[in-house]
Parts: structure tokens; sequence; C-alpha cells
């Protein structure tokens, strides 16, 4: 049962705003709620790091210059190895997104 909770803006899932997992589990044991707890702070710190992840993708594949896209890929690989190791990403993926992108740099002026 999704209850939504509507504002001005944006009408976004209870489930978002409040327990996500705690309020609907069959166990309630103490290790049950603490795990439920845990993969709460982890669904909501690898989202953090995903945005940043296509953020910085998006900065290299817009930028108009070279030197300006160079500049981008620099923090843009730091971001997609740190995903990698995080394992937000597969590693294969991130060297596959890393080349993609160099290739896009060697083409622009």
């Amino acid at each position: 049962m999704k209850i939504l909770v509507s504002t001005v803006r944006f009408c976004v899932p209870a489930s978002v705003l409040f327990n996500r997992q705690e309020d609907f589990l069959a166990k309630r044991s103490i290790s049950v709620l603490r795990q439920a707890r845990k993969n709460e702070r982890r669904r909501l710190q690898n989202r953090i790091r995903r945005q940043a992840l296509k953020k910085a993708v998006k900065a290299v594949r817009t930028a108009k210059t070279r030197e300006e896209a160079l500049k981008a890929f620099g923090a843009a690989q730091s971001v997609i190895d740190r995903s990698a190791k995080h394992r937000i990403i597969h590693p294969n993926t991130a060297r596959r997104l890393k080349s993609r992108l160099m290739k896009a740099i060697s083409y622009l002026k």
C-alpha cells in the first residue's frame, strides 16, 4: 500500500519520507530492525553517489571545448573510480565508461 504525501511542488511516496522498511517488516527482532536502518542509510548514500556520477559524466559530455572536457574528465574519472570501488557500478562498466568518455573527448576541437 502506497500512501502519497502531496506538497505544492511534488508528490512522493510516504515510504521515502518516513521509515522505509521498518513499518513493513514481518519480523520485528532487534537485529532485523537494525539491518533495515543500515539498508536505508546505504540506499540513500548509494543514491547520492549515483547522482554525483551522472552529474560528472554529463559535465564531460556537454563540454564545448577539449580543454573544458579534459578538466571535467579528471573530476569524472575520480567519481567513476570511487563508484566502482563502492560497487555502485561494476568495475568493467567503469572502465567502459571512462573509455567512451575519452573517445568522445578525442572528437572535440
